[in-house]
Order: C-alpha cells, then structure tokens, then sequence
C-alpha cells in the first residue's frame, strides 16, 4: 500500500501547474460548501473569490494529509519488522521525508511547478504525524498491546 501511495503522490507531483491548480479549486470548491453557509446561493464572483481566498490552506493541508498517510503507511512497513518502536518509527518518518525530497525535486521538472523547502518541511511534519498516529492506534487497540509490549514499548 505504501508504494501505491507513493505513486499516487508521483502522480499528483507530475501535474502541470494549471491541471494542479484545477484540482485544488475543486477541492476549495467542496471545502467551501462545508466551511460557508449557503455557500451555493452566492454570486459565482463572490464564490470564486472565496475559493481563492482558502487555496493556498487547502494545497498545504494537502500536502500534510497526503504525508500523514504515507507515515502511517510506511509505519506499517517498517513495523512489520522485530525492531523497537523508536527504531521503526525514525526509519518510517525518514523514508518519508526523503521521499518528500525527491518529490519537491521532481516538480522542478514539471511545467509550472517549483521544489519548497517549506513544502518538505510540511511534509516531514506530516509524516511524523502519521507515525505518530500509527503508535497510537497501536496503543489504543488490545490486540496490538502484545505486539508493542514485545517490541519493548510499554510495562
């Protein structure tokens, strides 16, 4: 599943700058639906405006779910293996940030497009997250508190 994302999130890095900002509109579109009331009653000028007043939050928390997921993933992959938590959990997190890298990366390739640094950094807090998440999920469910008590994480 790890690599699937991954290429789902080649794929989303390999649009253009206009296909790009396209998604993003339709996604400020549904957002907007949710965040204003009566959001489908305005003036398509007022709605407009109200979509590109929030792109800039909606292509940044993409990028942080796009990445929350992939740590998550990718502690699935990693803890998969009989290592401790801190070990699995600082591999998953740094897999994903180089592959955040190399995504920012491969967008200096792509019409329009541009590598951030803030990008990346979003992304390995992203990552992070998912690990983190990952851990907890893992600490919440009984099944799984054998699993983490022979990893060596817990009483």
């Amino acid at each position: 599943m790890a690599i699937l994302w991954m290429a789902m999130i080649f794929w989303f890095s390999s649009r253009d700058a206009d296909l790009s900002a396209m998604d993003s509109t339709r996604i400020g579109r549904l957002v907007a639906r949710f965040l204003a009331g009566g959001f489908e009653g305005w003036e398509e000028s007022a709605k407009e405006a109200f979509v590109l007043s929030i792109d800039h939050a909606v292509r940044k928390t993409a990028h942080f779910l796009e990445y929350l997921v992939l740590g998550f993933l990718l502690s699935g992959v990693f803890g998969e293996y009989r290592m401790r938590p801190g070990k699995w959990m600082k591999r998953a997190w740094i897999a994903g940030t180089l592959y955040a890298c190399t995504d920012e990366v491969h967008q200096i390739f792509t019409a329009g497009r541009s590598c951030q640094l803030s990008d990346i950094c979003l992304d390995s807090i992203g990552t992070i997250t998912g690990v983190l998440l990952f851990l907890l999920i893992l600490w919440l469910t009984p099944v799984w508190q054998t699993f983490l008590y022979r990893m060596g994480f817990g009483g």
